[in-house]
């Protein structure tokens, strides 16, 4: 049964999936290869707060939390906001791997596109 906490969380995973997708086309559309936009970087930040939030409510919420914890392992791994690591920690990144890095959050943002039409069809 889901706590009235879940089920916050559940609705602010789903905004935050719409505004993760609105800015993600905003920086793909006008963002420049090797540089950071720091409203899809904030963006992403809060989305990524609010999906490890509803990640580790859930968990302890689920009644057998290793099971939880390895069948959504994929969701923490993505849950994780890589890009803000490593421009918070300063680090000039290869082109390959800044490439590689902005895969992540559009693995997130089908994921979220998967969460937004599964609550629909609901």
């Amino acid at each position: 049964m889901q706590t009235p906490l879940s089920k916050i969380l559940g609705v602010l995973t789903l905004i935050g999936g719409a505004a993760l997708l609105v800015t993600l086309t905003g920086d793909i559309l006008h963002g420049e290869v090797g540089r950071w936009n720091n409203t899809y970087l904030a963006v992403q930040l809060a989305v990524c707060i609010i999906l490890l939030c509803d990640f580790f409510v859930r968990m302890y919420e689920a009644p057998n939390r290793s099971r939880y914890f390895v069948r959504n392992l994929f969701v923490l791994l993505i849950a994780i906001p890589y890009l803000n690591i490593v421009h918070l920690a300063g680090l000039h990144l290869s082109r390959e791997a800044y490439l590689v890095l902005k895969c992540i959050p559009l693995i997130r943002s089908f994921w979220m596109i998967w969460l937004v039409v599964m609550w629909l069809g609901r």
